[in-house]
């Protein structure tokens, strides 16, 4: 292993809607709900804001291992550490995510109707970079959130040259040691609150016990 990150993102889970049609005059489009693109937004920023840190220039081509632990609430009728079992689908959880993870192509139009190419920055070139994926969705005493957990290990053969792999990845260079407090706390970011604070705390205490 390379790399490895460790990101919680406080408050409610959000998946990933289906695309939408909608109609204007003769034509009709997909779109993304708005929902569903701030949440990829929120999350791409913190990753991309993890990947500066961690003095990265490109973003990840080889084999990539994520876990990913959304945590709801415990109540008298469901218990720290029973499974959730309703909405949201697992799935369309992990592929918010995934999607705000990779790298990405968008086409807009100009006035004149020319196309133009503007490219979306992630963490890694794209998900299909995943080769080890695990969910679960499980009630919790712990805050509200997403616990994220990445590694990044090196190629076990010779990628295409048309593929680029991130300076990082080389025998010389030590993987980083990432507090899970100190780091993962600059990492959520700037304007962080009391709140967000606790939550972090809340959320060590959640690691060290090892349940997960």
């Amino acid at each position: 292993m390379i790399e490895r990150l460790e990101l919680f993102f406080p408050g409610p889970v959000r998946s990933k809607e289906r695309a939408r049609a909608a109609g204007r005059g003769r034509f009709a489009g997909m779109y993304t709900p708005q929902e569903t693109v701030d949440a990829e937004k929120a999350i791409r920023a913190r990753l991309i804001e993890w990947k500066r840190s961690a003095g990265w220039e490109e973003s990840w081509n080889g084999p990539i291992h994520l876990r990913l632990y959304a945590l709801y609430p415990a109540s008298d009728t469901k218990p720290a550490g029973a499974e959730h079992i309703y909405s949201p689908d697992t799935d369309n959880i992990v592929k918010t995510f995934m999607d705000a993870a990779q790298d990405k192509a968008l086409y807009k139009r100009r006035k004149d109707k020319t196309k133009y190419k503007v490219c979306v920055e992630g963490i890694m070139t794209n998900d299909c970079r995943v080769s080890s994926l695990y969910v679960r969705k499980v009630y919790s005493n712990f805050p509200a959130g997403a616990l994220l957990v990445v590694e990044f290990h090196k190629p076990q053969f010779k990628l295409s040259k048309t593929r680029r792999i991130s300076p990082i990845d080389s025998d010389t260079v030590k993987p980083l040691e990432f507090d899970w407090k100190t780091n993962g706390g600059a990492v959520i970011g700037e304007s962080t609150t009391p709140e967000t604070d606790q939550a972090e705390d809340e959320v060590e205490d959640f690691r060290e016990a090892e349940v997960y």
